[in-house]
This record gives C-alpha cells, structure tokens and sequence, in this order.
C-alpha cells in the first residue's frame, strides 16, 4: 500500500500511460517536487508534449531501460495486468500502484482538499473552482481531467487548498479524504463496471462518507438521490441551501442570481454556455462561500472562468465548428440544447460512440436524444475493450434511420469532412461529440 512516507522515500516514479490527462497532472506535481520522473505511451499527444517540454522523458513506445531503474511504477486504469511494463516491474520487485492510489496519497497531504465528483460536470466544475481560488489569490494545486482554458490540466500551488476531479470509474475515488466533496450528479454509466443506477448511488454514498467530520459535504438538490447525501445542498428547487432566480440568457450563455438560504448572497455572470453550467457554478458558489471566500472574489472567479477544452468549444472557419466530450445520453441532450440558444441555422451531428459496454446499455436513449438536421455515426471508439456485435456506429446509424433522422455512418473522415465542407455554410454549424478522437476532425475541416 502507498503511503505518504513510501511515495516520500520514492526517487524515481515511472508512469506507464503518462500521455493521460489525470496521470500527467500527477507527473507534473511529482515533478515540481524534485523527483525524477519518465514515462511511456502508445503515441505522442499534447500532453506528453508538455511533460517532455519540462525536461521528463518519454518513450514513445515502450522501452524497458526506465522500469529497471524506478523505485515506483504508476499504471492506470486503461493499462491491463498483463502489460509488459507492469510484468517486468513485478518481476523486478518494484511496487506496482494505480494512479488513484498515487492521487489519493497526494490529494490527502492537503488539509483544504476539495474533490468533484459526479457523472456529468466535473472537470468543468473543478477547473472552475480552481480558476476561482486563484482569483481570490489562495494559490491551489489543482488536478483536473480536462486542458482549461488558462491554465491546462494541472496547477502547482503553495497553499493547503487543493482542487481534484474525482473519477467513479472502478470505485477509483475512495483512495480520497476530501475536506469538502462535491457532488453533482448521480447517473449509470460505465455499464462495463456498474450494473445498475442502484451500485452507482452505493459507490458514490461510500465517497461520500469518506468526507472529514470538520469537512461538508455539497450536493445536487435537485436530485434525490445526491440530495440524500448532502449536508449544503445547490439547484433550482425552494428549498436548496443556495438557489439560482431570475435567470437570463443570451446566446445559450446565462446570468442569474444565488440566494442564499433564502437571501440575496450574489450575482453570476457565465462566460460558458449552457444551463448545466448554472448548476456546475451553483456548486462552486456554495463550496467557496464554505472556504470563506467572498462573494466578490466568487463572482469575479466565475465570471473570468473561460471554460474547457472540448467543452462546447466554438471553431470559426468557413462554417462553425463545436467540439464536444459528450458522450453520455444526458450529457448529449444538455449540449444540444445548449446548441438551440446560440443562434445557428443547420445543425450537422457528428458522433462518435464511446466504449461498446455504453453503447450496448444505453443504445436506446443515444437513438432517442441523438438529434439534428443531418447526423453522422463514426464508428464505435473501443478505449478498452473488445468489439461488442450489435453496438458499433453502423447500428447506431441504422437505428436512427428507423426512427425517421436523416442519419448515415461514416467510415471515412476524408470523406466525410469533404462532403461536411460542401454541403454546409454562413450560419450552419458542425458538431463534433464524444470521447473519443473525434475532435481531430476539426483539423480536416479548418
């Protein structure tokens, strides 16, 4: 088991899959204390450019040379037990330990440990409050599973705040003790790990409990299932501890008023669409007034907070291009309707399916909230697993026709991107959705 005092006594950490945004945060903090730090991946990306920027080295593919020297060997949850890297550091005797346990032991050394968890919303969320606690000049470390607009995934702070994106995903959260947990929202996802709606609400109310006796736990309560677990509680609903009122939008972007308990505490001017984005700053709201933070430095915090990366994030070329993560039926229909605000003419869908296990669980409510003027189904993007018949963009694609949407599978970005170009202008708009690597799309379009 890692321990503060092992990771202390460690020289030489050696991250397997160091190009993932959750395990690079990590490698930059452990750089920033002076330990020696390499890594390996499959391919090059923006974040392994940015850790061999600051001087890490990376072997892109696996070399063997930095397992035989380490005395710590990071995996994560994409990298299976039979990788050869993790084999030779076990025959090696070199400790084997997953990049929660490593954030958990980090997370846990700061006394003012904010964690964000939810199904829908966190990075968002944490980048905000991070971005937030900067602005009031408290100087937080932050580990967030998206690149901000600003400051990236990672900051390096010198105070006892710290800010981290809490994953659900195989229970990785539990290896945290936060002084304040956020809870946004509870949903079943990751069909290849949860059963049911049922286990996910179990899981998040372990996590919950993890919270300090001195800490607060703040929820959704709007939701019944999160409101369960909160001690402060956000949303729309009367009796929530902070309420949003008088909301007002333009261009899918809102401001609105928090009362608290009641009362008139602040006003919040977004500068990122969507709806959802109210709740995710309700959240921050609550948290930051529980750290002491004043309203003013809030709002301001709020205000200035330009968003992440793949977050609705708006492209203007010949035709408008939105880049989306989306990749959940809840998520999909929140940005569309974010979509329906900002004032385009022809909506153009491009997704991509997440995970097979997602997309066999929920292939009913994709069909249903999948909508636009045309909709194009990539095929399914597998991360980690093996082909699931019956679940791939094809099937997708089909299933939609059947419902009566103009939808086709496509098999060739190329093409695609071609025929995106020739059959769109002036306000039309290209939606690029999911988790995947559908984003790189925007390349073949620009």
């Amino acid at each position: 088991m890692l321990t503060t005092e092992k990771l202390k006594n460690c020289h030489h950490v050696h991250f397997v899959g160091i190009g993932g945004v959750g395990t690079s945060a990590l490698a930059q903090w452990l750089h920033m204390q002076g330990k020696k730090v390499t890594g390996s991946d499959r391919t090059k990306s923006v974040f392994t450019d940015k850790l061999e920027g600051i001087g890490i080295k990376i072997d892109i593919p696996y070399a063997p040379d930095q397992v035989h020297l380490c005395d710590l060997l990071v995996t994560n949850s994409a990298i299976s037990d039979d990788d050869s890297e993790v084999l030779l550091a076990k025959s090696l005797g070199v400790p084997v330990v997953t990049r929660s346990q490593l954030l958990g032991v980090v997370f846990d050394g700061f006394a003012k440990n904010v964690a964000v968890c939810g199904m829908h919303g966190k990075t968002t969320t944490s980048g905000m409050l991070a971005h937030c606690l900067c602005v009031a000049k408290k100087d937080p470390t932050a580990f967030v599973g998206g690149e901000c607009h600003g400051f990236g995934n990672f900051l390096y702070g010198k105070s006892d705040f710290c800010v981290a994106e809490a994953c659900e995903y195989k229970a990785n959260f539990l290896t945290m003790h936060p002084y304040v947990t956020c809870v946004l929202n509870i949903d079943h996802d990751h069909p290849d790990f949860f059963k049911d709606k049922r286990q996910v609400v179990e899981v998040f109310s372990c996590f919950a409990k993890q919270t300090k006796s001195s800490g607060v736990v703040v929820a959704n309560g709007d939701q019944k299932e999160t409101r369960l677990l909160a001690d402060v509680t956000f949303g729309f609903g009367k009796n929530n501890d902070y309420q949003a009122q008088n909301l007002s939008q333009k261009g899918g972007v809102y401001d609105f008023c928090v009362y608290k308990k009641g009362k008139p505490f602040c006003k919040v001017s977004l500068s990122v669409p969507g709806l959802h984005n109210v709740y995710n700053a309700l959240c921050v709201v609550a948290t930051l007034d529980f750290l002491g933070i004043p309203p003013d430095d809030i709002c301001r915090g709020i205000t200035t907070f330009e968003g992440v990366d793949r977050r609705c994030t708006v492209y203007k070329g010949k035709t408008k291009v939105v880049v989306d993560y989306a990749h959940h039926p809840c998520e999909i229909k929140s940005f569309l309707n974010t979509i329906k605000h900002m004032g385009f003419d022809r909506t153009f869908l491009v997704f991509q399916p997440h995970t097979y296990t997602r997309t066999q669980a929920l292939f009913d409510s994709f069909v249903q909230e999948l909508v636009a003027d045309e909709i194009f189904v990539l095929p399914t993007y597998s991360a980690r697993e093996n082909k699931i018949e019956g679940c791939d963009g094809i099937d997708l694609a089909t299933a939609l026709q059947k419902q009566g949407k103009k939808a086709t599978f496509a098999h060739d970005r190329q093409n695609l991107a071609q025929l995106l170009q020739k059959n769109t202008n002036g306000n039309d708009v290209i939606l690029l959705v999911g988790a995947g690597d559908v984003d790189k799309i925007k390349d073949l379009l620009m």
